[in-house]
């Protein structure tokens, strides 16, 4: 269903959350760099707010993909 009724790709950044996208984010960098890195990073080093609206973008926006599985079929999974 990433297509509209004219065939471009259906706009799904209005779904976005940016203040909880950018808390979620900075919480990855931060449980990741402690658990796998073993020292902190600093998200303002790291740059999450510069990435979250290209990232909003890119995931609510899909230029890439091909829809490969008809709409009644993408209707019936559980969401």
């Amino acid at each position: 269903m990433g297509l509209t009724s004219w065939g471009e790709p259906a706009d799904a950044r209005h779904l976005f959350d940016r203040p909880l996208f950018m808390k979620l984010l900075t919480t990855v960098v931060r449980e990741y760099s402690t658990g796998f890195l073993g020292v902190l990073l600093d998200v303002e080093q790291v740059g999450c707010a510069e990435i979250v609206d290209p990232l909003i973008e890119a995931l609510g926006v899909d230029r890439h993909m091909t829809e490969v599985f008809r709409t009644q079929d993408q209707l019936e999974y559980d969401p």
